[in-house]
């Protein structure tokens, strides 16, 4: 089945090059032109070929199966409140926000948004637990 053909190769093809070395045989995979998407050719020593084909269907029927038991737990799971809306309202909009500061141009002239960055003459005094310092001083 093309489904498990992924879960064969593996990351950067890690498991195929395993079971390639292991029964030391050739595995092509199909390409998307091919006709037959779940036809994968093993080449090399006869019995090594069976071999290999025996552990590819074995691999194939473990991985079928983890898909079926994944079906049957998931319709036993309590859906999400986002399923549950989503399914209830398929029109719905999702979260929107409105009256975000994003909606409207800044004030450039307001002097709440925009403070003056301007240096004080006096630096303000600040109280700590040793004492009262100025900022800017040590």
């Amino acid at each position: 089945d093309h489904r498990v053909h992924p879960r064969i190769i593996g990351q950067r093809g890690r498991n195929v090059k395993k079971i390639m070395e292991m029964y030391k045989v050739d595995i092509r995979f199909p390409r998307q032109t091919d006709n037959d998407p779940d036809l994968i050719l093993i080449s090399g020593d006869e019995d090594n070929c069976m071999d290999c084909k025996d552990e590819l269907l074995n691999l194939e029927e473990e991985y079928l199966q983890d898909v079926i038991d994944k079906e049957m737990m998931g319709q036993y799971e309590r859906p999400s409140k986002y399923e549950e809306e989503k399914r209830s309202n398929p029109k719905s909009t999702g979260f929107v926000v409105a009256g975000a500061p994003w909606d409207r141009p800044p004030d450039t002239s307001s002097t709440e948004d925009f403070p003056s960055m301007g240096a004080s003459t006096v630096a303000p005094k600040v109280n700590t637990a040793w004492g009262s310092n100025r900022l800017g001083k040590r």
